[in-house]
């Protein structure tokens, strides 16, 4: 999907005096609560965490939780408060800050699977002689490609991690998953309805990838 969509975006990086660099991917994501999503039935009410996207949110709430739309650097204080029952962040960020301190179960959902990008001012890339501007791409390629290969390797760490400090990993039940494939699929047909054929393109794109697999 990535690869699907990069022309596009590299294009809307640059119609913003941008040159993207390239992308980086984040672990899956999945609940951090105290006890395990078993159901729809567990999600009714529960107040989670989620991060300030529009996306996530809707879809948490159709499927009856109570988001709550906070930068990962609020988390911390909201927990201390009890204003959360869950949070909805990847393995590898809830490894990184140690939420096992405060949940004990890792419900995994898969809702997403975000990207880090790093770019450049083209402006500014445009004014570097040649020889700088060959070490900015490569270094690029360089972060991009390990990025990607790693990505299963710290999947498999942060499990690791996660069962060494006492945190139960639990698959996403088969309700809650077949919501949130309905969810997705309501959100895609509206985001192609608003882009147009560019959206058309890339999902068609995506989609021929898979079969070629």
């Amino acid at each position: 999907l990535w690869r699907a969509a990069l022309p596009s975006l590299e294009a809307a990086f640059a119609a913003r005096g941008q040159r993207l660099l390239y992308g980086t991917p984040w672990t899956a994501d999945g609940l951090w609560a105290k006890g395990p999503i078993l159901d729809l039935q567990g999600l009714q009410g529960l107040k989670v965490r989620v991060s300030p996207d529009p996306v996530i949110v809707d879809a948490l709430a159709a499927l009856g939780a109570q988001p709550i739309a906070l930068s990962f650097l609020d988390v911390a204080s909201h927990l201390d408060a009890g204003n959360l029952d869950a949070v909805l962040t990847s393995a590898e960020a809830g490894v990184n800050a140690r939420l096992w301190r405060h949940f004990k179960t890792f419900t995994s959902l898969d809702a997403s699977i975000p990207l880090n990008v790093m770019h450049i001012n083209a402006a500014r890339f445009d004014a570097l002689p040649p020889d700088l501007q060959k070490a900015v791409l490569d270094a690029a390629k360089t972060a991009s490609d390990f990025a990607w290969k790693t990505a299963r390797d710290r999947t498999l760490q942060n499990l690791r991690d996660m069962n060494s400090n006492g945190v139960t990993i639990v698959e996403s039940p088969a309700d809650v998953r077949e919501a949130l494939i309905e969810e997705g699929r309501r959100t895609l047909n509206e985001w192609l309805a608003k882009v147009g054929p560019a959206g058309q393109t890339i999902i068609a794109t995506y989609q021929q990838s898979l079969t070629r697999r």
